[in-house]
């Protein structure tokens, strides 16, 4: 029993390094034609000089942390780590292109996104993504995580856009642009210390538990501003 105990703790420390737990994204303006690790740990304290911490909010005290890989499509991209040095947090800077907690493209979803806002159907919305190979159970999937981020950003950031606007109009209000909202409202949530609401890994807006046995619920009525911001990934 102590033999497998022991295998079963190895073979967990293995499992967490290959993937790592989720982090705080921080979302870095990379193209896909430009981005290589090599150039991100070259000149990530320039990129990260004027940047706050989404946790703790001082600006530019990050040290490297460490990499991992993360799908985009088919082929793995590095990404890089880097810790706070106030608060310890560690933060993955997600190039612009790659979508947090998917392995679709920024473009592939803010086009679907648009689409729908402009009444297209979600087969047809979804063109794009279905030449990468995604189907119908796909695209209804990736509806309802980014209705349920909609809802989340509602709840997060009530002063933002009309809140009587059906769903994707809102989106589009909300981000005050037809061309990036998915990534705006992201940056704006990461902003106010919520961590990215579309396509987290981890709940970012969902549930935040204030203290041991306690959460608050994130109900358009009862949010507030985080005292203790959270991860997402």
């Amino acid at each position: 029993m102590k033999e497998r105990r022991k295998e079963t703790g190895r073979h967990r420390v293995a499992a967490l390094t290959r993937f790592p737990p989720p982090t705080t994204v921080i979302l870095i303006d990379r193209s896909i034609f430009d981005y290589s690790l090599n150039g991100i740990e070259i000149f990530w304290r320039s990129i990260l000089r004027e940047e706050c911490c989404p946790h703790c909010r001082v600006r530019g005290r990050f040290s490297r942390h460490g990499t991992y890989e993360k799908y985009h499509y088919q082929g793995l991209i590095p990404i890089l780590r880097v810790r706070c040095r106030g608060c310890r947090k560690t933060h993955a800077l997600i190039p612009l292109f790659s979508v947090p907690g998917t392995s679709i493209g920024l473009n592939e979803l803010e086009s679907f996104i648009i689409k729908r806002a402009e009444g297209t159907s979600r087969m047809e919305a979804g063109g794009l993504l279905r030449r990468h190979g995604f189907g119908t159970d796909y695209l209804r999937s990736l509806e309802r995580r980014i209705l349920t981020g909609i809802h989340r950003a509602k709840a997060l950031l009530p002063g933002v856009g009309d809140h009587h606007l059906p769903a994707w109009q809102w989106l589009i209000e909300a981000a005050g642009t037809g061309d990036h909202p998915a990534y705006t409202l992201n940056t704006l949530s990461i902003a106010a210390g919520w961590g990215a609401v579309f396509c987290s890994l981890t709940p970012g807006a969902g549930r935040r538990t204030t203290k041991a046995g306690t959460s608050r619920s994130h109900d358009i009525s009862s949010a507030r501003m985080p005292g203790q911001p959270i991860d997402s990934g």
